[in-house]
């Protein structure tokens, strides 16, 4: 299973975040964390903002470092252009403990962030 350590959007001030610490995604059930996404349901995480569009979003989704932090994670965004969810990673790639999944700023916002572990 992986667990994600952070997930953010910055909202209009540069000095708020949003945090999703410890949220275990897992293709069966035994999963741990704060959040939990399991046996490979697809989880999303929507995003809310008082003025749509222009307001830059970054994520970064980063596996755990303590054991079975690593895995294989699918990673979808909405940046509300139309196109729906779209898949930001490889889904046939095994992460490491402590490592960058996904860092990646949308100059237009984002809608929602979906996550997946199927393995």
């Amino acid at each position: 299973w992986v667990n994600l350590q952070d997930i953010w959007e910055e909202p209009l001030t540069d000095t708020q975040r949003l945090h999703t610490n410890i949220f275990a995604v897992d293709g069966d059930d035994n999963g741990n964390g704060d959040v939990k996404c399991l046996n490979g349901d697809v989880c999303t995480l929507e995003m809310t903002v008082d003025e749509p569009g222009g307001v830059e979003a970054c994520l970064r989704v980063k596996t755990g470092g303590t054991q079975y932090d690593d895995g294989y994670l699918d990673v979808f965004v909405n940046t509300g252009d139309g196109s729906g969810y779209v898949e930001v990673t490889q889904s046939d790639v095994k992460h490491d403990q402590n490592s960058v999944v996904v860092e990646k700023c949308y100059s237009g916002g984002l809608v929602g962030v979906q996550v997946m572990n199927s393995d």
